[in-house]
């Protein structure tokens, strides 16, 4: 399991944080270099998350390369995009409960 964290900074918005190893040309999980991403809630992300979150269902063992938020495209082994798949769906979880919060006060 990897050190991955996720912090709210908006309603739709967080930053990723997690340490990894650098392993050929893909990152696994470790505590050499300190990686942030930024995010914003939208298709695209939700089309991710979904993707991972299959992946990780049907047990996909491999690396996966990735362009999320403002990083540049990076490639995780299953012990990082495992973890990720994870964290946006918790981010996603988030989002909703929030909107669900702004409608019930809007009642």
């Amino acid at each position: 399991m990897s050190n991955l964290a996720i912090e709210m900074t908006g309603p739709n918005s967080a930053l990723i944080s997690f340490t990894a190893n650098q392993n050929g040309n893909f990152l696994t999980a470790g505590n050499s270099v300190q990686h942030k991403i930024n995010i914003v809630d939208g298709q695209f992300l939700r089309r991710i998350q979904g993707e991972l979150f299959r992946l990780k269902n049907s047990k996909y063992e491999h690396n996966v390369a990735l362009k999320l938020g403002d990083s540049p495209r990076i490639n995780l082994d299953s012990s990082l995009w495992s973890d990720l798949a994870d964290a946006l769906f918790a981010f996603v979880i988030n989002v909703e409960v929030g909107n669900l919060d702004e409608l019930a006060v809007a009642a």
